[in-house]
């Protein structure tokens, strides 16, 4: 009685020991590799690459050659309407995406110095551009970490958001012009109408010109006529002049004048 006492009491404090190292060793388990993702706020469809980085921290021992993807979840996106460019050694390098109606990712890509071992950090960075006719809407962004291998060491996750392109108001038509006349056309409308206004004044200053000129003629020779008339009046004046002088001279004293006839005698 006294051995099965003491075996019970003993199974009770090996099942206690047992409990509490159980209890000791879940957070030591739990205690994984992390990964963590940050995007920009916002991505313009249409508009320049917004940042993304995946930060890897190994907390689990041993070492790992590092491989991260990333994911891109958006209602209505196409992968051919996003593209993706991943930093190596300071370099920008283009990476190919794949997915269906909704999602896209990338290929899983290796930093320079791949090799992560325990309590270290290695941070990858991305660029993401949109295609103009990406719709707006809430954008959810992944980051998933494998070692070469394939097996999964971690994944996080952030959201961001995609702003449409704005819409470009169709101008208004303006109305319509009617188109100036040509040249030819302002000549066949002269032709056809009345007389260009320019012709006639012409027309007219010719006809003035040409009044001016016989009315110009003429009166040169009324002109002469007068003049002509006039020396005839003078040479009349001073031919009847001489004449009145020689009536007013007095008579020569030796000359006896002839007694005039007094008239008949009875």
């Amino acid at each position: 009685m006294a051995v099965r006492r003491h075996a019970a009491r003993l199974a009770t404090v090996c099942a206690l020991l047992g409990g509490l190292v159980a209890l000791g060793a879940t957070p030591a388990l739990a205690a994984g590799d992390s990964v963590r993702v940050r995007s920009a706020g916002s991505f313009t469809a249409g508009g320049s690459a917004g940042s993304v980085s995946i930060e890897v921290r190994k907390r689990s021992d041993g070492c790992v050659l590092l491989r991260t993807a990333l994911g891109l979840r958006l209602a209505g996106l196409r992968a051919d309407q996003v593209s993706a460019q991943v930093n190596v050694g300071g370099r920008w390098f283009p990476v190919p995406l794949s997915g269906a109606r909704g999602s896209a990712a990338t290929s899983a890509t290796s930093p320079l110095k791949p090799r992560l071992c325990k309590g270290k950090s290695i941070t990858v960075r991305y660029r993401v551009a949109f295609a103009a006719e990406v719709p707006g809407g809430r954008l959810a962004v992944s980051g998933a970490a494998s070692d070469a291998l394939g097996r999964a060491l971690g994944r996080g996750a952030v959201a961001s958001r995609v702003v449409g392109a704005r819409a470009t108001p169709s101008p208004t038509p303006k109305p319509s012009k009617k188109p100036s006349p040509t040249p030819s056309a302002v000549a066949t409308e002269v032709r056809a109408g009345a007389a260009d206004p320019s012709l006639a004044a012409g027309q007219g200053a010719g006809a003035v010109s040409n009044a001016a000129e016989e009315e110009s003629s003429g009166g040169s020779v009324v002109m002469f006529f007068g003049i002509a008339m006039v020396a005839v009046g003078i040479l009349l004046i001073v031919l009847l002049f001489r004449r009145s002088r020689a009536d007013k001279e007095p008579a020569d004293p030796g000359h006896v004048p002839l007694p005039r006839n007094p008239g008949g005698t009875t």
